[in-house]
C-alpha cells in the first residue's frame, strides 16, 4: 500500500514501506501465487495492461516522498527484491530514502532484538521528517560467541543503506 501511495500523492511528509509490494510482476515469485491475476488486475501472460495499471512501480515517476524501506530477506510472501527495486527507484531520483534488510527475518520481524531495532528505525525515520523523538535510543546488542556450543546466536544485525 505504501508503494501505491508513493506514486499517487505527495501529501505525506514521510512513508514507511515494510515488506510492501512495489512491483506487481515480482509478486509472481511469491509463496502464494494463486489468484494474483484477480488481485493484481492481470497477469504477465494475459491482461498485461491491467497488471501494469495496478503496478506501483509504473508510477515511479511520481515518487517524491522520503521513504524508509524495510524488508526481511527470507520473505517469500513479498519477495525482498520488491524492497530493493523500490529503494533503487527512490535513489535514482535522489529522493531521501533508507533501506534496512533483516537477513534472518521473513515477512514478519519476529526476533525480539530485530523487532526492537525495527521500531527504532521506524521512529527515527518519522522523527527525522515529522519532528519528535524516538521513544528509545538506538539499540546496541552484544553478539554471543558463535564458538560456544549449545548457545543461540544473537539476532543478526540488519543490513542497511542510507541516503
Amino acid at each position: 500500500m505504501a508503494s501505491w501511495i508513493l506514486g499517487h500523492t505527495d501529501r505525506f511528509k514521510a512513508l514507511v514501506n515494510h515488506a510492501g509490494v512495489s512491483n506487481s510482476y515480482s509478486q509472481f515469485a511469491t509463496d502464494l501465487p494463486h489468484g494474483f491475476g484477480e488481485v493484481m488486475g492481470g497477469t504477465p501472460w494475459g491482461d498485461v495492461e491491467g497488471l501494469q495499471r495496478n503496478n506501483p512501480m509504473f508510477y515511479a515517476r511520481n515518487f517524491k516522498t522520503p521513504t524508509l524501506v524495510i524488508h526481511g530477506e527470507l520473505d517469500y510472501r513479498v519477495p525482498y527484491y520488491n524492497g530493493l527495486e523500490l529503494y533503487g527507484a527512490l535513489q535514482a531520483q535522489s529522493i531521501p530514502s533508507r533501506l534496512v534488510v533483516f537477513p534472518d527475518e521473513n515477512h514478519w520481524v519476529l526476533k525480539p532484538q530485530n523487532a526492537i531495532y525495527w521500531h527504532w528505525e521506524m521512529q527515527s525515520w518519522l522523527a527525522r521528517f515529522i519532528d519528535g523523538t524516538p521513544t528509545l535510543e538506538k539499540p546496541r546488542f552484544e553478539q554471543k560467541d558463535e564458538a560456544k556450543s549449545g548457545e543461540e546466536k544473537a539476532a543478526a544485525k540488519p543490513v542497511d543503506a542510507d541516503a
